[in-house]
């Protein structure tokens, strides 16, 4: 009666690893990698990297200067200014050696 109500194996069948293993990962392997690792990341992760859903062509002014264009279009540009601004105001001499510039 144990052996019916605890016993892995049933009467006449014989142990296989093989089976064991993809009896305990079956539903792990129903899933891509890529699909598992997303479902982990909570959503509000994402939220800061969208890209605006107004189109770009609408009018806006530079803040520091009217009469130049928009410093920046896309959340990536703006981060990029205003660390490059942060870091020139404070003077914190962190990153001397990395140049700002790009080769084209």
């Amino acid at each position: 009666m144990v052996n019916n109500k605890l016993g892995i194996l049933k009467e006449g069948e014989e142990y296989s690893f093989v089976d064991d293993m993809k009896d305990a990962y079956r539903k792990s392997l129903s899933k891509s990698l890529a699909t598992q690792i997303f479902e982990t990341i909570p959503d509000h992760v994402f939220y800061d990297i969208k890209a605006p859903l107004k189109s770009t062509t609408s009018y806006s002014m530079n803040p520091f200067n009217p009469a130049r264009p928009k410093n920046a279009y896309t959340f990536f540009e703006h981060r990029r200014t205003w660390e490059y601004l942060d870091e020139k105001h404070r003077y914190s001499n962190v990153k001397t050696s990395i140049s700002r510039h790009k080769r084209y």
